[in-house]
């Protein structure tokens, strides 16, 4: 005759099974929550903040162009030299988000978004130039010559705006890229 084996003995081992099922399958999902957090805080810290300072260089440019205009159209020569006297500090505040820019892309590592700002780079310095040269014209008193140059600026802010779209959609798409691949780590 067969001989009963308790409830608990059949039991045990079902659940020591589950047991370590549940603890192994808690392991990797950790594991998972890890990798996820990290590729969480590189987004954030390079992929957002670069796009940040693309929004400074953005708002900086415009109150470039905004001088630029007021140099050249106001009629009284006092308002002009209070405008002209504000292209230092946007030329310097255009500088220092270029340079957090390129800090950015260099910790990031990433080539082809490096290569992208290169270029986005070389047109900022286009349209930061323009910006002094119609200052500097301006106080010269060559106001015919600040008048031309300052209608170069719109070409040249063309070429660098699609400099920069073409970047921010290169960092967007890396961006994408990097969090789609770390999914599929998961």
């Amino acid at each position: 005759m067969r001989k009963l084996k308790s409830i608990g003995a059949k039991t045990y081992p079902l659940l020591v099974a589950i047991f370590i099922s549940v603890f192994v399958y808690g392991a990797i999902a950790n594991l998972g929550l890890g990798e996820m957090r990290n590729v969480i805080a590189e987004l954030s810290e390079d992929y957002i903040a670069m796009q940040v300072q693309n929004e400074i260089i953005t708002r900086i440019v415009t109150e470039g162009r905004l001088y630029n205009n007021m140099i050249i159209l106001r009629n009284d020569q006092t308002s002009a030299m209070i405008a002209q006297g504000q292209v230092p500090k946007v030329t310097e505040a255009l500088d220092g988000a270029m340079a957090a820019l390129k800090d950015l892309c260099e910790h990031l590592g990433n080539q082809t978004i490096t290569d992208a700002f290169v270029q986005y780079e070389a047109e900022v310095l286009k349209v930061e130039a323009n910006i002094k040269n119609v200052a500097a014209l301006y106080l010269a008193g060559d106001v015919s010559g600040a008048v031309a140059e300052n209608g170069k600026l719109m070409d040249i802010v063309m070429v660098m705006q699609e400099k920069q779209t073409a970047f921010s959609d290169i960092l967007a798409s890396s961006a994408s890229e990097k969090g789609a691949g770390s999914l599929k780590q998961v």
